[in-house]
C-alpha cells in the first residue's frame, strides 16, 4: 500500500477545508475572549442617586447665562508676595473672555481668550507677550496654580466648574453638609465637591494622581445681580500657597458682545 505522504499536494487538498474550519473558529473564540476580557476591563460607571442629584443641580447654576460683563477685584500671588488689582472683563463662554487688571486707573494686564488661543500681554514691560496655543491651557505658568482657562471663564461668568466625571461617590451628606467625589476613571485622580443644606458650592478640590490635594476652589455665599444670583467671591488656593481671590461688585447677564473684544488690537 502507498504510504501517504503529508507534504504532498492531495494530503493537503484534503485536509485543507478541516484545518481551515478549525482555525477559523479558533480565531472566532479567541475574538469573542478578548472582546469580553475588554469589556471586563471597563467597569460600567458608578453613579451614586443622591450624588447625581447634588452635581447635577451645581452644574445647572446660570446655564442661562451666556454672556456678561463684569467689574471688581483680584488678588494674587503668594502670602508674602500678594496684590490686589482692580479686575474689569467680559466674557462669553465656554471659551472667550477679555480681562484687564488695572491699578490707579491704568492697565497693567489683559489676558485675551478668543476661543483657539489664550494671549497674556503686559502693560508695564513685566513680560513679553505670550501666548498659548489651545483653547484651554493650564494656567500654572501664570499664577501657579494649575486651574484651567475655561475653569476661570466659567467662574467669572457665573457658573461652578463642575468638571467631566464617570464616577459619583457620596462621601458624606448631612443636615448642614454634602460631599460628592467626581472622578474619570479608578485612579487617585478626582474632584471632590462639598456643598451646604441647600446644595450650594462651597468649595471644590482637585486631588492628582498621587491623591494629594492640587488646588481647591472656596464659594462664599452667592451674590444678586438683578436678575442672577452668582458666586461673586471666590478663591483659589494651591497647595503650595499661592492664592488668587475674586470679588465681584458689578454683573451685567446676557448683554451682546461683538467678537473683536476678545481680539488682540494695536491699542492692547
Amino acid at each position: 500500500m502507498q504510504k501517504l505522504n503529508p507534504c504532498s499536494k492531495s494530503s493537503m487538498k484534503r485536509s485543507n477545508p478541516n484545518r481551515s474550519a478549525f482555525w477559523l473558529i479558533f480565531t472566532l473564540l479567541l475574538l469573542v475572549f478578548n472582546g469580553c476580557a475588554s469589556l471586563s476591563l471597563s467597569p460600567a460607571p458608578r453613579l451614586d442617586p443622591e450624588a447625581l442629584t447634588i452635581v447635577r443641580h451645581v452644574q445647572a447654576i446660570n446655564q442661562e447665562i451666556r454672556s456678561c460683563k463684569g467689574t471688581g477685584w483680584i488678588t494674587t500671588g503668594p502670602a508674602a508676595q500678594r496684590k490686589r488689582y482692580r479686575l474689569a472683563y467680559a466674557a462669553v463662554p465656554p471659551d472667550k473672555i477679555r480681562i484687564t487688571l488695572l491699578a490707579s486707573g491704568f492697565p497693567v494686564e489683559t489676558i485675551l481668550a478668543d476661543g483657539q488661543t489664550v494671549r497674556f500681554i503686559s502693560h508695564t514691560g513685566d513680560h513679553s507677550p505670550y501666548t498659548f496655543n489651545s483653547p484651554d491651557p493650564s494656567l500654572e505658568n501664570a499664577f501657579s496654580i494649575p486651574i484651567r482657562m475655561s475653569d476661570v471663564i466659567r467662574l467669572l461668568s457665573g457658573r461652578v466648574p463642575v468638571p467631566e466625571f464617570k464616577h459619583l461617590y457620596l462621601v458624606t451628606r448631612s443636615d448642614n453638609q454634602g460631599v460628592v467625589d467626581l472622578k474619570k476613571d479608578f485612579g487617585r485622580r478626582k474632584y471632590r465637591l462639598t456643598v451646604d443644606r441647600l446644595n450650594h458650592p462651597a468649595a471644590l478640590s482637585y486631588f492628582n494622581d498621587t491623591g494629594a490635594q492640587s488646588y481647591a476652589v472656596t464659594f462664599a455665599p452667592f451674590a444678586s445681580f438683578d436678575p442672577v444670583t452668582i458666586p461673586a467671591d471666590w478663591s483659589v488656593t494651591s497647595d503650595t500657597g499661592d492664592y488668587i481671590r475674586v470679588e465681584i461688585t458689578s454683573f451685567t447677564a446676557n448683554i451682546p458682545i461683538k467678537d473683536k473684544v476678545f481680539r488682540l488690537t494695536d491699542q492692547g
